[in-house]
């Protein structure tokens, strides 16, 4: 689960499009939440 994860990078094209906690990139709803938005993030 990315709820354990103290910070997240995604990657489009093999750049980093994104990084840091995955709250914080879930409330910026970038890239992040499209991939991850409706997993939400267990505590």
């Amino acid at each position: 689960t990315i709820g354990v994860a103290d910070r997240a990078v995604v990657l489009d094209g093999g750049r980093i499009v994104e990084s840091g906690r995955p709250a914080a990139l879930l409330a910026a709803g970038g890239p992040f939440t499209a991939l991850f938005g409706d997993e939400g993030i267990a505590a």
